[in-house]
This record gives C-alpha cells, sequence and structure tokens, in this order.
C-alpha cells in the first residue's frame, strides 16, 4: 500500500535526483528505491556489527579450536615431492575403544604403512 506523505529536500539533491532520473522514472520512486537501498544497507550493517561481537566474544573459543586443529595436521610440500603446498588431516581418525592387544596391532600397522618401522 503506498501513502502519500510530503517532504522536504534540498535544492542540490533535488537537481542531482532529476539528472539521474532523465524521465526514466519518477521522483517518488527514485526516492522509494533509495530508502529501499538504505534499509537494506542500515540492517546488513546491523547484522554484520551483531556478527562481530558474537565472533569477538567467542574469539578465545574459536582461537583454541583452530589451535587444536592444527595438531592434527601435518603440512606436506614441494619437499616432500609434491607440486603445491597441502597437508594431511589426521583429526577425523576414529578407532573406538581398542584393547591393548588391537591398540599395538594398530601401532605396528601404522608405523608399516608409514614406513617407520
Amino acid at each position: 500500500m503506498k501513502v502519500k506523505t510530503s517532504i522536504t529536500i534540498s535544492e542540490d539533491i533535488l537537481i542531482a535526483m532529476d539528472r539521474i532520473i532523465q524521465n526514466k522514472t519518477n521522483r517518488s520512486r527514485f526516492i522509494e528505491l533509495a530508502l529501499r537501498n538504505y534499509i537494506q544497507q542500515q540492517y546488513r550493517l546491523q547484522r554484520d556489527i551483531t556478527d562481530s561481537e558474537i565472533l569477538n566474544k567467542n574469539s578465545k573459543k574459536f582461537n583454541s579450536e583452530a589451535e587444536d586443529t592444527l595438531e592434527y595436521q601435518v603440512p606436506l610440500g614441494i619437499e616432500e615431492g609434491l607440486k603445491h603446498e597441502s597437508s594431511i588431516y589426521c583429526d577425523k581418525l576414529y578407532i573406538g575403544h581398542l584393547s591393548d592387544k588391537k591398540l599395538k596391532l594398530l601401532k605396528n600397522a601404522l608405523l608399516i604403512s608409514l614406513e617407520c618401522e
């Protein structure tokens, strides 16, 4: 629903607006679009501020999690024969609850597969 209203605008703004419009639309439509864009921009700005506040509030936790994740990564690169920098991620390995005997077998198998024996 449209509502008729009256506003006062500086003459230089009115002249600039008319130059942009060039009879392609009317002033009301132009002002409505400009205000919609401004309102959306303000909503995005407020959302970004809120997001930043959340990130800042939790930054120690996030940094700790990132540091923990780095402990499970092994960086690799050209020195290891690769064409580019890469990493091996070991954080998704799940072995469940192994008995001492099975854990020893797993360690031995890893040593053999990694040629560390």
